[in-house]
């Protein structure tokens, strides 16, 4: 990329689905073209730090064989002289703090950047270690160093600031989203209690009633007597009408045989 500055990171995360984030995140800069080299414990950043020459180091807190802060110790014990940005994964300000006082340029929140920040973040971190390296005496290139790194500073806290409140944000709605369920499975459970309450209501009122009936057949026994002589007698007049109606269905199937049978007649003595 002819005209865009180039810085060389060693990416030091055990995290795979993180260290594909972050060299993702590097990937979309149009500014700066990052060449990155990743690692996934101290030992083998050490070994790294030995060989090469990195611009920024990008180290992630807890590592398999040690501490960030611990790996920092070692640097500074060996002399190698390259800014730090620390990645977190919670926002401990008591680890942050001290993470300052042993000297990182900057630190992350695992969760709270985009490529933007980060490329403000690594960049700051660069521009801060060259000022603290070179002579300012050099009038306005030191200054403009200076003016650099604080304008940097304040864009990665604005956005790292705002960054938080997207992710407030985010953790708010799903948990109204959370709240929204919870409400919604109430209210089902609530219809169908009331479901099954309307069905015993319906079925205990239809019991109540053949019991009634049963009652009154009980209590009045001439009456149920003559009712179900009544039905007795409706059921005969109905299977009556049955037979009528098979008998005279039968009749006209008689005359209609013999209707044929006198034409057949008629045929054969012609």
């Amino acid at each position: 990329m002819p005209g865009v500055a180039s810085a060389r990171v060693l990416l030091v995360e055990d995290d795979r689905d993180d260290t594909r984030l972050v060299t993702d995140l590097l990937s979309e800069s149009k500014r700066t073209r990052f060449i990155i080299d990743t690692v996934e414990s101290a030992k083998d950043a050490q070994d790294k730090v030995k060989r090469n020459r990195y611009d920024v180091v990008l180290l992630d807190y807890r590592l398999p064989d040690m501490t960030g802060m611990q790996f920092m110790t070692w640097m500074a014990d060996n002399h190698f002289r390259v800014p730090i940005v620390l990645i977190t994964s919670h926002g401990d300000t008591r680890l942050q703090a001290e993470a300052l006082e042993a000297g990182v340029c900057e630190y992350l929140e695992k969760g709270t950047f985009n490529a933007e920040i980060l490329e403000r973040t690594l960049m700051y971190a660069i521009g801060l270690h060259d000022r603290q390296t070179r002579s300012t005496d050099a009038g306005g290139v030191g200054l403009l160093i200076q003016e650099l790194v604080g304008l940097t500073r304040e864009s990665v806290t604005a956005q790292t600031k705002m960054a938080h409140e997207m992710a407030e944000l985010r953790s708010d709605l799903k948990e109204d989203v959370g709240q929204l369920q919870s409400s919604i499975d109430g209210l089902k459970v609530h219809a169908d209690k009331q479901k099954d309450e309307i069905l015993k209501e319906v079925t205990k009122g239809t019991w109540q009633r053949f019991r009634d009936m049963l009652e009154w057949v009980v209590t009045h026994p001439w009456a149920s007597i003559v009712i179900i002589l009544m039905l007795a007698l409706l059921v005969t007049l109905l299977v009556l009408l049955l037979n009528v109606i098979d008998t005279e269905k039968l009749q006209h199937l008689k005359g209609a045989v013999g209707f044929l049978g006198q034409g057949a007649s008629d045929v054969q003595s012609g």
